[in-house]
């Protein structure tokens, strides 16, 4: 992290925000005009100012002639007029900038989550959906400050500085020179503890990250902290990082206070050296009691302005600390072919083919070593192996949820590697052991991501054959009830129904299952054993499962252990002359027995005895 912060400067900065903010160029247009006019009348009242004292203690002197004869009542109005455009201007400028910011964080956001999407799976599971959040929430919000605070503000800031520090010296360069001298000082000031600033802003941004992954992996997992007793020490947990978060807040804040501190005492000696050389300026008739008013208002300026360098500064360093860990992000490499492309994978024969795949885990040990398999339209083909042994891995090549080492993958003629994803992935259908649903209807959940609205009649037919209807019939509003967030008001197993029935009406060429069916009991293993051999007479089905009702009907059987295939056929040959088959397969009873074992002593007993 350190040697990336070293590489984002402020170019690198404009570089990785300018493509969301190009688009709002007429808008920063007019915020330029707007900032600029805006400089223009804020500096014009101490003018005025200056003018009006001296035309009430008689020492117009060189612009008396400028004043008409009704001066004081011209100036009176010009003055507020001044103070009106003001008020206007500086409505105009923030309207202006805030919208720029909200635009361009929209812009972000999507460019972000588009990207996020193109990315390998194995990359947005390293990160986790905790971390991701903070990008798009609190990151995103910092690169925003950066737009309308930081830039714009920053911006008229500068601008409104120079020309006060000009003005300054043109009415008496020697009552000037308190602020010339002040100012390095306080830039002396500014330069020595801004590396301390930038290292608290960086420490207390990573504090919080890890406070929100924590607490959104506590949330989602709430049930595991409830069932096993700790609620407290998770309790405990959430103090000790608050106050880790409060405590770099609290430095940062301090440092960010110094400096505001320096700011107010530089302004302020600055008024008092004003003050001291005014009355001999005065006497030798180098200055008017109008120029003491103006210098004191003119100082009066630049105090808020070295107020917010602090202010800023710190927005500047959260900003470019949420941009290095944004552009790291958006420099991450997407998945081979994830941009549209013009090789289109069109399946006829359904036919696939794995040779020699390997694939390495982050850490060099083999996942998958040299395995081969075939699948056709037609056929039921199955994967079995303990937990571990490389079926899921499989699974997520076929979809390119992950790349192979080596080895090829080939459907129907073509390699994978060399198709869009997307046409690769509207033709496989998946249906993940874990099924994801999304608050919605239950119909939104089985219809998501179909290319076509499917017929009433194909989604009737599809809850039929996944065992769904009286769940549709249950919920309050059918088809159109809701599945709550995540699906939460349906069972584990309904929602893993909802998945196979969302595969089932994209009516795909090719499915792949992934132990949809594990822990379900002798009679739903045989129901979804019947549904599958349906399924395979014009599909090519590949499911990894331990249900011996669908081993029974498959037509070929892969068993893997440690990466790789170390036996297959049917499942009458391999209980015949296999070795770990014959071993899965009872372990896979005994477990089974075990389970209706402990269902049978739960059961409420008959009622009357």
């Amino acid at each position: 992290m350190a040697q990336l912060w070293s590489r984002v400067g402020p170019f690198t900065t404009v570089e990785t925000v300018w493509p969301f903010v190009r688009p709002d160029r007429p808008a920063l247009i007019r915020t330029a005009i707007a900032t600029l006019l805006l400089t223009a009348v804020e500096i014009s009242i101490p003018l005025l100012t200056r003018a009006y004292v001296d035309w009430i203690t008689g020492d117009l002197r060189w612009y008396e002639q400028a004043v008409p004869e009704w001066g004081d009542r011209s100036l009176i109005f010009l003055l507020l007029g001044a103070a009106v455009a003001r008020g206007g201007l500086l409505t105009w400028q923030r309207a202006l900038a805030g919208g720029i910011g909200e635009r361009t964080a929209a812009r972000l956001r999507s460019g972000l989550w588009s990207h996020l999407q193109g990315l390998p799976i194995e990359k947005t599971q390293q990160r986790g959906s905790g971390r991701l959040l903070v990008r798009f929430v609190s990151d995103i919000r910092s690169v925003q400050r950066l737009v309308t605070e930081v830039a714009i503000q920053g911006a008229q800031d500068l601008l409104t500085a120079a020309i006060v520090l000009l003005i300054l010296v043109w009415l008496n360069w020697w009552m000037a020179i308190p602020a010339l001298l002040l100012l390095p000082a306080y830039a002396a000031i500014f330069g020595f503890l801004n590396p301390e600033l930038r290292r608290h802003s960086r420490a207390a941004r990573r504090r919080r990250t890890r406070l929100a992954a924590f607490l959104n992996e506590r949330i989602v997992g709430m049930k595991v902290v409830k069932a096993q007793v700790r609620e407290e020490a998770e309790a405990a947990q959430v103090r000790q990082l608050t106050r880790n978060a409060a405590r770099r807040g609290s430095r940062l804040a301090e440092s960010a206070a110094t400096l505001q501190g320096a700011a107010a005492g530089v302004v302020t000696c600055s008024v008092a050296c004003t003050l001291a050389l005014a009355p001999g300026e005065i006497a030798a008739g180098r200055a008017t009691g109008g120029t003491l008013v103006a210098f004191i208002m003119l100082l009066g300026l630049l105090a808020p302005i070295m107020r917010r360098v602090a202010t800023l500064n710190r927005s500047a360093q959260e900003a470019h600390v949420s941009i290095t860990r944004v552009k790291e992000t958006l420099d991450q490499r997407v998945e081979v072919g994830a941009a549209p492309v013009s090789r289109r994978l069109r399946i006829t024969g359904g036919h696939v083919k794995v040779r020699g795949v390997r694939f390495a885990g982050d850490d060099g040990s083999l996942v998958l070593n040299r395995v081969s398999l075939d699948a056709r339209r037609g056929e039921l083909v199955a994967l079995v192996g303990s937990s571990g042994s490389g079926k899921s891995t499989l699974l997520d090549l076929l979809l390119r949820f992950k790349q192979p080492t080596s080895g090829r993958i080939v459907i129907d003629g073509r390699l994978i590697t060399n198709v869009s994803l997307s046409s690769l992935r509207t033709q496989v259908g998946w249906v993940p052991q874990e099924a994801v649903l999304f608050d919605g209807t239950f119909l939104e959940n089985i219809t998501y991501g179909v290319q076509r609205l499917p017929s009433t009649a194909t989604v009737q037919e599809a809850i039929r054959r996944a065992g769904l209807a009286d769940v549709a019939a249950r919920l309050p509003g059918g088809l159109e009830g809701s599945v709550g967030p995540g699906g939460q008001l349906l069972s584990h197993g309904e929602r893993q129904r909802v998945a196979l029935a969302r595969a089932l009406v994209a009516d795909q060429p090719i499915l792949v299952l992934d132990e949809m069916f594990a822990g379900a009991d002798a009679a739903i293993g045989k129901s979804f054993a019947g549904m599958l051999r349906e399924l395979a007479t014009d599909k090519t089905v590949i499911v990894a499962t331990q249900q011996l009702p669908i081993l029974l009907v498959a037509d070929r059987i892969y068993v893997l252990r440690r990466g790789r295939v170390v036996e297959r056929g049917t499942h009458r040959a391999l209980v015949r002359r296999g070795r770990a088959y014959p071993r899965l397969v009872a372990t896979g009873r005994k477990r089974r027995s075990a389970t209706k074992t402990r269902r049978q002593r739960v059961a409420p007993a008959p009622a009357g005895t």
